[in-house]
């Protein structure tokens, strides 16, 4: 049964509901059963992450029971702790500056993948002042929604099943279906333009299938919102 939020003490509530809100390029808001709230990063396989996994009162005293990964510089692995509420914040601020950090390094990173990311992102970009905060309306959801399921159907019908380059695709297909509503507009471009990059490796072909025979659409849907459906 969900938590009632009447059974959560109001310190502890507002504090959730200010965390709630913030939005970055480093991070994103997931539902998970076993957290009253977690962050994880931005990459197609999460491996950071901060929750605050429950509540408890000491000597009158509110506490949050946060876990994160990476635990600091010098150590990749999670931690948990019992703070107060009114101390989480240093926390959470290490946290962030750790992912900033390993964003900025580009050792290991495939740097074709990234040109390729970077090009799609900037030939998608849009200008709206509500880009890093609200999502696109319901029929432009709808429209992305059957454009991923037929392009979901043709990676199925074109190309063998055990291809892991294909097999990621399809997975962040998926992953964007599932997720979209939750996104600002800002992040279903960048998660798009990660799956054209991906197509584009693969081959020119791939690409033309998924992308270029989609491009004035997606255009017209994601960035003029012009909708057109049947």
């Amino acid at each position: 049964m969900p938590l009632d939020k009447r059974d959560i003490p109001l310190v502890v509530l507002e504090a959730l509901e200010n965390y709630s809100k913030r939005s970055s390029d480093l991070f994103q808001i997931v539902n998970n059963d076993d957290a009253l709230l977690r962050f994880e990063d931005m990459s197609d396989n999460p491996k950071h992450f901060f929750q605050f996994k429950d509540f408890k009162n000491t000597n009158n005293n509110q506490l949050l029971t946060i876990s994160f990964k990476p635990r600091n510089s010098t150590d990749p692995t999670a931690y948990s702790t019992s703070v107060e509420v009114s101390k989480i914040e240093p926390h959470f601020k290490n946290w962030i500056s750790l992912l900033e950090r390993y964003k900025k390094s580009k050792f290991l990173d495939d740097p074709i993948l990234r040109q390729y990311e970077a090009e799609f992102y900037q030939e998608f970009e849009i200008i709206d002042s509500d880009a890093d905060t609200n999502s696109y309306p319901f029929q432009t959801q709808l429209w992305l929604d059957k454009y991923i399921d037929n392009t979901l159907k043709k990676l199925d019908i074109n190309y063998p099943k055990n291809l892991p380059e294909i097999n990621s695709i399809k997975a962040d297909l998926e992953d964007l279906r599932e997720t979209q509503t939750e996104l600002t507009k800002k992040k279903v471009l960048e998660k798009l333009s990660r799956i054209f990059a991906k197509a584009r490796k693969f081959g020119l072909k791939l690409l033309k299938e998924i992308y270029l025979e989609a491009q004035k659409e997606l255009i017209k849907q994601l960035i003029s919102g012009k909708i057109d459906l049947p």
